[in-house]
């Protein structure tokens, strides 16, 4: 299924770092602002949206933020496209792994650290059902290390009994008639 933009997404301004393979942040701005305030997702792995095309996990996120936030940063703790997270283990262990690891890492970095109008940071990278080879949590550490440097309250969408974020494909959407709700997020708690 092809998903779209929906009409309150300034998609000409759409900016992405990455290439056919890598996506390592994407930046999707609103067309009406109603305030200066941004927010950065962090999810487990880009799976199809770009400049042109969204997806559903994209649209999800999009609809939750909207009139919100002014623009939405979305990083991923994994840089690779893939459509089903079990695809992400045939790159761990590649001699290129550590590079884009690395450069992932740092996208989220200077993200935090050039838009002081992030206001809050998501997490929404799901469980770990897809068995990453002992990657996951210390990949989940190492991102959550960075965003705290820099001091801002982490959210994550999840059920009460869970203490896992919840993944957006799972949100939803506008049109769901779900009431999502935030929960601050206690690093301590993985």
């Amino acid at each position: 299924m092809a998903y779209t933009y929906k009409d309150y997404i300034d998609q000409g301004n759409i900016l992405i770092d990455g290439d056919n393979e890598h996506r390592f942040s994407m930046y999707v701005p609103f067309r009406i602002q109603d305030n200066n305030n941004q927010v950065l997702i962090i999810m487990r792995n880009p799976s199809e949206a770009n400049e042109l095309n969204s997806d559903k996990t994209i649209n999800n996120v999009l609809g939750f933020c909207h009139g919100k936030y002014s623009g939405v940063f979305v990083a991923n703790l994994f840089p690779f496209y893939a459509k089903d997270p079990r695809q992400l283990n045939q790159h761990i262990g590649t001699s290129d792994y550590p590079k884009f690891m690395n450069k992932n890492k740092q996208t989220i970095d200077e993200i935090l650290d050039r838009n002081p109008r992030i206001k809050h940071v998501i997490i929404a990278w799901g469980a770990n059902k897809s068995k990453l080879k002992g990657q996951y949590k210390d990949t989940i550490a190492e991102v959550l290390e960075i965003v705290n440097k820099y001091e801002k309250t982490i959210f994550a969408m999840r059920f009460i009994s869970s203490n896992q974020p919840w993944h957006p494909r799972n949100w939803g959407g506008e049109d769901s008639g779900y009431q999502l709700e935030l929960y601050e997020w206690m690093t301590d708690i993985l």
